[in-house]
């Protein structure tokens, strides 16, 4: 990296061109009655996250670096609050790469791209790869990445690279650095492809490789996705399909299991369903394990995948993930001077009753009088920025109603608060 900004500026001091950007976060959480199976009571976080970007570049080269500091302030998280590497990161290289772009004559907007080194990446819905936006944390990765708009609507891209290991030293209140590492033992790769079928109708194909090297009995992934992505966008309504298929093996323990699972994801939005308001109905599927005894693992995997907007808060709260689920739901969204409003209810129970509910480590198989419903959630964010959108201010609200399996496990319902600002420069 040293010698690619040598090369820049030998290019003449007047030729490079500077940028630096960066965003400032803070944001104070509370959430009351802990609805996992480990913990009890009432966890809190006061979480600041900053983010820093410096661009160097001179025609067609771009060398860039971008430092992190995620950390808990004040100790207002105690001893038994759920924090770990997904909310503390202290002072960490997040991104280091060098850049080429080359232009194409098939149109102003089409160019190729190769990216080297370290790098944060979002892939089509970002629903499987993601640069997180909510979580404290990002996802990061090293290794190349190959990007080629060929025409204003299809595009390319591959990637082959190694996930990077967020590392803190002691424990998470200390806020202590230990440079990140990438896991040599594991390497993630791609190939997608993105085109529109008609004027408002577009589909996004990639297929996702995922290879884990473990010594003795450690768990391990061996997995293959195929992902298809469909989005449409009419004068009063826009929808969205999206279906994934996993297969390949998984090592648990001294067993070998065949990955077998899939993932489904349905969205249509009327536009101005009353009043100019429009309304949203979803229904998301992620396949379980259905028998926990046989050779197979049909547990769906959500690789590197954001989940924020699609259930809701994550960081101390993030009751479900993108495995074991059946749950539809409904969001309206009110636009005014004030900011915007979004209000959703969304309904869970387990796809597979063979399996834990994995956010919360509660087994309905272990738990006296289980069924598969797990709950119901009501959310509510408030969001607006400064004219010149420095700022941004956010608040919400999460209520997860507990059902028959929360309520087995002696779980009440549980009421998630927060809020916070963001700087943007």
């Amino acid at each position: 990296m040293a010698t690619a900004a040598m090369a820049l500026l030998a290019a003449g001091v007047n030729a490079v061109d500077l940028s630096v950007t960066g965003q400032v976060r803070l944001r104070y959480e509370n959430l009351d009655q802990q609805f996992r199976a480990s913990g009890q009571g009432s966890d809190q976080a006061l979480l600041a996250r900053t983010l820093v970007l410096a661009e160097l570049t001179q025609n067609r080269w771009t060398l860039a670096g971008e430092l992190i500091d995620a950390r808990g302030l004040l100790s207002v998280a105690d001893e038994d609050t759920t924090l770990g590497t997904s909310s503390i990161n202290p002072l960490d290289i997040q991104q280091t790469y060098l850049r080429y772009q080359m232009p194409s004559a098939n149109c102003s907007a089409c160019y190729s791209r190769l990216t080297a080194g370290r790098y944060t990446l979002d892939i089509g819905s970002r629903r499987f790869v993601a640069r997180n936006r909510y979580r404290n944390t990002l996802n990061n990765f090293t290794g190349l990445h190959w990007q080629h708009q060929s025409t204003a609507d299809q595009q390319w891209q591959v990637f082959y690279s190694q996930p990077v290991t967020r590392r803190f030293d002691g424990d998470a209140t200390d806020n202590s650095p230990k440079l990140d590492k990438e896991n040599h033992s594991t390497q993630f790769y791609g190939l997608y492809f993105a085109d529109a079928l008609t004027e408002n109708t577009k589909t996004e194909l990639y297929w996702l490789g995922l290879g884990e090297q473990r010594n003795g009995n450690d768990s391990a992934r061996n997995i293959q996705t195929l992902v298809n992505w469909w989005q449409t966008q009419q004068k009063s309504w826009r929808g969205q399909i999206e279906w994934a298929y996993q297969w390949g093996e998984v090592r648990e323990g001294t067993n070998n299991l065949d990955k077998k699972a899939a993932f489904l994801h349905t969205e249509i939005e009327w536009q101005e369903f009353i009043a100019g308001i429009p309304l949203t109905l979803f229904f998301d599927y992620a396949s379980g394990d259905k028998n926990r005894s046989d050779n197979e693992d049909n547990s769906f995997d959500t690789l590197f995948g954001a989940r924020r907007f699609d259930f809701g808060p994550t960081s101390i709260y993030g009751p479900f993930a993108r495995t074991n689920l059946i749950s539809p739901g409904a969001s309206i969204e009110l636009n005014n001077p004030f900011g915007q409003w979004q209000f959703t209810w969304r309904y869970f129970r387990l796809a597979s009753n063979d399996e834990p509910w994995s956010s919360a480590g509660i087994d309905p198989q272990t738990t006296s009088g289980a069924a598969s419903n797990v709950a119901q959630q009501l959310e509510l964010r408030w969001r607006t920025n400064s004219q010149d959108d420095h700022w941004q201010w956010e608040a919400g609200l999460n209520y997860l109603k507990a059902e028959q399996l929360m309520q087995a496990a002696d779980k009440n319902n549980a009421t998630y608060v927060y809020g916070q600002i963001a700087y943007q420069f």
